[in-house]
């Protein structure tokens, strides 16, 4: 691809972790939205308050409903618990335990 055809440049963004160093306190004028830019109550109603839950089980035997449930978790979502994975309480008790030290 030939440089410089039709793209504009982009302007330096500085990280998240380096704008909160900077000022914990203050988000910059950008990332403000006017309120009649946001979305409603109203727009957001549909939407559960609930994390949508996958079951791995189903999931892994090719249950068309759980993979739309996925897929809906994913475009409206970004994220989802699963269950029924089949690892063992063990491991999940030490990454909980390991997680809990990390942070």
């Amino acid at each position: 691809m030939q440089e410089g055809l039709g793209w504009g440049k982009s302007l330096p963004i500085p990280s998240f972790q380096e704008m909160v160093r900077n000022d914990p306190h203050s988000v910059p004028e950008r990332y403000v939205q006017e309120g009649k830019a946001r979305p409603s109550i109203d727009e957001l109603s549909p939407l559960s308050s609930e994390v949508p839950v996958i079951h791995f089980s189903l999931l892994a035997k090719g249950d068309e409903d759980e993979r739309r449930k996925l897929d809906f978790a994913c475009m409206n979502w970004g994220f989802f618990q699963v269950t029924n994975h089949g690892i063992e309480e063990e491991v999940l008790h030490k990454i909980k335990s390991a997680e809990a030290g990390f942070f």
